[in-house]
């Protein structure tokens, strides 16, 4: 084997190794990312429940102080 041979191989070897690190690095990354997504998405959902049930709570309240009031009003 020649010496440019030898150096081929051995800057393919490099380069095969750095782009394994870098595919690797990026998978890492897009779970990472993945995961904050689905965290922040699932304290959205809970922000959101949050105010469905106080709305809900509040429009039963409104309903039963309309009630009184027809009621007094007879």
């Amino acid at each position: 084997m020649s010496g440019l041979e030898t150096t081929y191989y051995i800057v393919a070897i490099v380069f095969m190794s750095v782009m394994l690190v870098l595919v690797a690095a990026l998978v890492t990354a897009i779970i990472v990312i993945r995961n904050k997504i689905v965290s922040l998405e699932k304290a959205v959902q809970d922000k959101l429940h949050f105010v469905t049930n106080n709305v809900g709570k509040v429009v039963e309240f409104a309903n039963t102080v309309r009630e009184v009031a027809r009621a007094i009003k007879k």
